[in-house]
């Protein structure tokens, strides 16, 4: 099973019960893969820099604010 988790996530109110749920399955023995992301961190980022950040169907771009 693969599991998208945002940088979104780990800011989240219910991150400790998205933690457990995890780790439940990993103790049923699911074959976990945990793809984590750091979007939100790297938008902050951008967005001091004066970077826009266009999401177009999944991919994302970068362009410089004018």
């Amino acid at each position: 099973m693969v599991i998208m988790l945002g940088g979104e996530a780990f800011t989240d109110k219910n991150f400790t019960n998205i933690v457990s749920d995890i780790a439940l399955l990993h103790s049923l023995g699911v074959k976990l893969v945990l793809v984590h992301g750091a979007k939100l961190k790297l938008t902050n980022f951008l967005n001091t820099m004066i970077v826009t950040v266009p999401i177009t169907k999944a991919f994302e771009s970068r362009q410089k604010s004018a």
